[in-house]
């Protein structure tokens, strides 16, 4: 599988991880957007069913610290919006590590 990319967004709380191939699921909405853990698992009352990538996102943290306040996917993109308490030194290889650990989770 080829790199992952990271760019800098004009928020720089915010990252865009580019991946190799789609992460939207076949019959997914083009965007998604998570704003929780339980989101991302599927657990909001809105009735998305989660998405792997985003539920892997919101495991990273740092000690105690809770890491991620947002998870945006379209395409081929995560969005990754972190809280204002660590530092993305902290958690971009996590984060990475999450991606690549869950796209096979994806069908192509």
């Amino acid at each position: 599988m080829a790199d992952i990319t990271v760019e800098e967004t004009f928020d720089s709380e915010s990252k865009k991880f580019k991946c190799p191939r789609t992460v939207i699921r076949q019959g997914e909405s083009k965007a998604l957007t998570f704003e929780s853990a339980q989101d991302a698992k599927g657990g909001s009352m809105a009735g998305n069913r989660g998405h792997p990538i985003a539920a892997a996102i919101y495991e990273v943290t740092v000690g105690p610290t809770r890491a991620i306040q947002r998870v945006f996917i379209i395409e081929s993109s995560v969005t990754v919006t972190k809280t204002d308490f660590v530092e993305w030194d902290q958690i971009e290889g996590q984060i990475l590590e999450k991606i690549k650990g869950s796209i096979d989770q994806i069908g192509e």
